[in-house]
């Protein structure tokens, strides 16, 4: 049967097992021991084999297999008077495994879960010792211990990065801003298509202005001499020369800017410009605007 000689082998390098005097379970050649009931005989052995692979376990630093094995091994042990002595001894030990798996990976939930086991065994000691001072004793020892536990967890505590206990709702997914970098060909693009839309408007002005004298010329009054009509004749081919040449000329200019615009503000895809005619009776022109 499990006994709490190998148990408190297991521990012998870094703890020492406290000796429990009241319910004893049967020595290892099983002098003494009561008789169990033959299920409850077999869980024992299986426990027993269990502890002792835990104990390898623990002798060559493997704690969290050595946790995993004595763990299963306190769920074969009934929970029975005769058997409070044995679990009481798997929980000091897995324990012990919780504080020594802290120094291999820093987990602090180690120490907390030691803590925890070795508060749960000091409240068996009164119960499995039958000497008052013997019990005061390993209570003692056992508090000696929970402070050095506690001290450990307030230690690991401090020195874990702090984190925001409330981070607030999740703000989803974040629309980013693209920037868009012009392309230097865009100036030249825009100033030329300005300046050509300009020319195309000053030859549409033309144009009207060609218009307007070849249509005053056409005004013949009754009393006008042969030297004026001579005159209104002359004014007049101007004025049509000018509006033939003023709209072929301010047609063709006024498009080929309006294009060159047209690319340049495209590729110009951050700034802003705009463009408008203007004019009257006897003035025309273009309004550009915008930013460069």
């Amino acid at each position: 049967m499990l006994s709490l000689r190998p148990i408190a082998l297991c521990c012998a390098a870094s703890l020492a097992l406290p000796t429990v005097a009241a319910a004893q379970p049967a020595a290892p050649d099983g002098a003494g021991a009561p008789e169990a009931a033959p299920e409850d005989a077999g869980a024992l052995q299986d426990a027993e084999a269990l502890y002792k692979r835990g104990r390898t376990s623990f002798e060559t630093a493997n704690y969290l297999e050595a946790i995993d094995l004595w763990e299963e091994a306190y769920g074969l042990v009934q929970d029975v008077p005769e058997n409070a002595a044995i679990k009481a001894a798997l929980i000091y030990n897995i324990a012990a495994a919780q504080e020594k798996a802290y120094d291999i990976d820093t987990d602090i939930t180690h120490l907390r879960q030691a803590a925890v086991l070795m508060e749960t065994y000091a409240r068996s000691v009164p119960a499995l010792y039958g000497d008052e001072n013997e019990a005061k004793l390993e209570l003692d020892k056992i508090e000696k211990r929970l402070a050095e536990l506690r001290q450990r967890i307030e230690e690991a505590e401090a020195a874990a990065p702090q984190t925001d206990p409330d981070p607030g709702p999740d703000p989803g997914p974040q629309v980013i801003e693209p920037t868009f970098t012009p392309d230097p060909r865009a100036k030249p693009l825009i100033i030329a298509g300005a300046v050509t839309a300009g020319l195309g408007v000053v030859g549409l002005g033309l144009m009207a202005g060609g218009l307007a004298m070849g249509s005053s010329a056409n005004d013949l009054g009754e009393d006008v001499s042969l030297e004026d009509r001579r005159d209104q004749f002359d004014r007049g081919r101007t004025g049509n020369t000018l509006a033939y040449v003023g709209g072929a000329a301010g047609g063709v200019l006024l498009v080929t800017g309006a294009v060159l615009l047209g690319i340049g503000l495209k590729k110009r895809s951050t700034g802003t410009m705009a463009v408008a005619p203007w004019g009257g009776r006897r003035t025309a022109g273009l309004s550009v605007g915008g930013r460069f």
